[in-house]
C-alpha cells in the first residue's frame, strides 16, 4: 500500500494544551526551544514529530502522533506528552491534499500560550519508511477491561494499525471469538527475533482484546485495526484493541481474488 501501517486516543487537543494536563510518555518528537522557569509563560514552541493521518470521521484534518518527551505545558514546565491523536487548524499555505487517513508523516506544529493556548500545523511531509517505528500507546484508560490486560502483560513491543475488510465474525455459537481481516501490507511488522521484515498483505484472524465490542460491524466493512504485539523467547501475541469503521468509499490496497 502507499502507506505503512498504523502503530496509536482521540483527545479534545486544545483543553489538554490549555490546561497542561498532559502525560509524560516516550517518543520522537523534538521542541525546537526550551520551556522557561516554571510558572513563567513560554514564547512560541516549535515541535517536530511523526504520526499517521487519521481517517477524515469528523470534517477535520487529525494525526495520531508519537509521544512528545519535551511537550511544555502553559507554565513553562517540561511536561512531556503521551501519543494521542489530535486536530490541527493548518497555517496558511499547508496543502493536505495529497493526504488520505493512514499515511505515515513527518509535520510540525507551533503552540503559542499567550493570551491564550493555541497552536497549527505548519509544516507536514510523507514518510518513505517508518524507521524505527513509531511507539505509540494504547488506548486503554484505567479501569478498562483492556487495561487489566495490559497491567498483567506489560506494554507491548510494538502497537500497529492496519486497514482492511472484515471478512468472518463471531458466531452466536463462539461469541467471544476474534474476527478476521483481509488487510493491507505492513511494511514495518517486526518478527519474533525483533527484526523489521515487513507482513504482506493477506487474510488472517484477528484476536480481541477483552472488552473490544463488535456490535455495530458486519463481515464486508472496511475497518482500521489497531492491535499490540508481545514478543518474548521467539514467541509472538497479539491482541486487537481498537477498531475505527471507515467509509465503504475508502481506497484499500488489498490482494487480488
Amino acid at each position: 500500500m502507499s502507506t505503512t501501517a498504523r502503530p496509536i486516543v482521540r483527545a479534545i487537543a486544545s483543553f489538554a494544551l490549555a490546561l497542561g494536563l498532559v502525560a509524560c510518555g516516550g517518543g520522537e518528537g523534538e521542541a525546537d526551544k526550551q520551556g522557561t522557569d516554571k510558572g513563567t509563560p513560554p514564547g512560541p514552541m516549535t515541535y517536530d514529530v511523526r504520526g499517521y493521518v487519521q481517517p477524515d470521521m469528523q470534517g477535520m484534518f487529525a494525526i495520531e502522533h508519537e509521544a512528545i518527551d519535551t511537550f511544555v505545558d502553559s507554565s513553562g514546565a517540561v511536561v512531556g506528552m503521551g501519543a494521542m491523536s489530535m486536530s490541527f487548524p493548518l497555517a496558511e499555505g499547508v496543502d493536505i491534499s495529497g493526504f488520505r487517513g493512514g499515511d505515515a508523516v513527518r509535520f510540525t506544529f507551533d503552540v503559542r500560550y499567550e493570551p491564550i493556548t493555541d497552536f497549527v500545523l505548519t509544516s507536514i511531509e510523507p514518510l518513505g519508511t517508518v524507521d524505527p517505528p513509531m511507539r505509540m500507546r494504547p488506548a486503554a484508560p484505567p479501569g478498562s477491561p483492556f487495561r487489566a490486560e495490559l497491567d498483567a502483560r506489560g506494554e507491548p513491543s510494538e502497537t500497529y494499525a492496519v486497514r482492511g475488510i472484515i471478512r468472518t465474525m463471531p458466531t452466536p455459537e463462539r461469541p467471544l471469538e476474534g474476527f478476521s481481516l483481509t488487510h493491507e501490507a505492513i511494511p514495518d511488522f517486526v518478527n519474533a527475533e525483533g527484526e523489521m521484515v515487513g507482513m504482506s498483505a493477506m487474510t488472517m484472524p484477528f484476536p480481541r482484546a477483552e472488552g473490544l465490542d463488535l456490535a455495530d460491524l458486519s463481515v464486508g466493512d472496511k475497518v482500521e485495526a489497531w492491535f499490540a504485539v508481545w514478543r518474548n523467547g521467539g514467541a509472538m501475541e497479539y491482541r486487537t484493541f481498537k477498531l475505527i469503521k471507515l467509509s465503504p468509499r475508502m481506497p484499500l490496497e488489498l490482494p487480488s481474488e
